[in-house]
């Protein structure tokens, strides 16, 4: 179980969500025949992320001007548990997918897919290994055996690969040289758009037959777009509830030994680095709003130094969790559980002994699991040894 994982254990998600979001703070009153901020909570509680969201969207419009502070908060919540949710899911697809396209390739000639390597490369940068890629998209875009616009779009890869790595001229050089054809002019459009600190996959989409729905690829190219240089995750949001997500990126298929028929679907894993970095911002957008407002802001400054962290926003994370640990009335529980996040910080931003010394300190004044669970879960993320945290975490 990875960190991630382990965070959404039912636990930590129902004791923290309810007593932080509605015990902290001082809330509105509630009207329990039309309580939407309620029902999310519960949907929330049940882990029941989209359709909690759309509820509060639904009703943020209509609510008082006393309340929607309260719903703004607790739909950032849901969308920052949406966003782990869709991590998760990532990290468990990856091991599986990485290990299957690999295995594709290393088959006999007869039966070997043509283009399980661009979709390897698409899934190597996707989980961040860039000189990997590199080498099987530049495969890809040689290999006479695919299409040309599949050698365009493991093109586009290729230009992603050196944005990636800070070669942007490169990046751009690359590009320039992909044609013009819709499909590769929005790969292209999302991977320009997209900052090089936050490496991951914008190729191209491939083309898909069925009705009007976009297809999962060209969804994630519009988020893409739209995330990185619109800066408008609604939008964003509206083209992934409108696309068919459950669709295969691509279904390759073809003859293999003695004739027999076969086929071959591909599903696209940068979607769900996507979608994770969606949620995020759409968490970000309302907990910033919520925070606007005195009685909301102590959650709303807990949950902004996660999100930040999660978005690779170190310095401005450290500010929130600092702004919260300034506080004099917060529960010790979640007080030691900044600090906890504090060291994360801090041992992301290089400090690497002042983060492993603060979470000992931790370990050994605490006695509460869910603070000792989130030590060990910081260490692991942070691959640390934290030696001396494990040992009393077990005590």
């Amino acid at each position: 179980m990875t960190p991630r994982d382990a965070r959404m254990r039912p636990p930590f998600t129902s004791l923290f969500a309810v007593a932080l979001a509605l015990a902290l703070v001082a809330s509105a009153p509630v009207h329990s025949a039309d309580d939407p901020v309620g029902e999310a909570m519960k949907l929330y509680e049940k882990r029941r992320y989209e359709q909690a969201a759309r509820m509060l969207e639904d009703a943020l419009a209509r609510l008082e001007a006393e309340r929607r502070p309260q719903a703004q908060l607790v739909l950032g919540m849901i969308y920052v548990r949406n966003a782990d949710l869709h991590e998760a899911l990532g990290r468990t697809a990856a091991a599986a997918e990485l290990d299957y396209l690999d295995k594709l390739l290393k088959t006999r000639t007869e039966d070997r897919s043509r283009y399980a390597r661009l979709h390897l490369a698409e899934a190597l940068l996707a989980r961040g290994n860039a000189a990997e890629a590199r080498r099987h998209f530049e495969q890809a875009r040689a290999d006479p055996g695919i299409e040309k616009r599949y050698q365009a779009i493991a093109g586009v890869g290729l230009g992603s690969v050196l944005w990636a790595q800070r070669d942007a001229k490169g990046a751009r050089g690359i590009w320039a040289g992909t044609g013009g054809a819709a499909e590769i002019a929005l790969a292209r459009a999302a991977a320009r758009a997209a900052p090089s600190s936050w490496i991951q996959n914008p190729c191209g989409a491939w083309p898909m037959t069925r009705a009007s729905r976009p297809s999962c690829r060209r969804a994630r190219d519009a988020i893409s777009s739209r995330l990185y240089r619109g800066g408008a995750p609604d939008k964003a949001l509206a083209v992934t509830r409108a696309a068919d997500l459950g669709m295969a990126s691509f279904v390759e298929r073809f003859k293999a030994v003695k004739g027999t028929a076969k086929s071959i679907n591909l599903y696209d894993l940068a979607l769900l680095t996507d979608l994770t970095r969606l949620y995020r911002e759409l968490a970000r957008r309302q907990l910033e709003l919520a925070a606007v407002d005195a009685r909301m802001k102590p959650s709303a400054e807990y949950y902004l130094a996660e999100v930040l962290s999660g978005l690779g926003a170190s310095d401005e994370a450290a500010t929130y969790v600092q702004a919260f640990l300034a506080r004099a009335q917060t529960p010790v529980q979640y007080r030691e559980r900044a600090r906890v996040r504090q060291a994360l910080i801090a041992h992301r931003q290089g400090r690497r002994a002042e983060a492993e010394s603060a979470w000992t300190a931790t370990a050994e004044s605490s006695s509460d699991p869910e603070v000792l669970a989130d030590i060990v879960l910081a260490c692991a993320e942070a691959q640390a040894p934290c030696v001396k945290c494990s040992r009393a975490s077990a005590r």
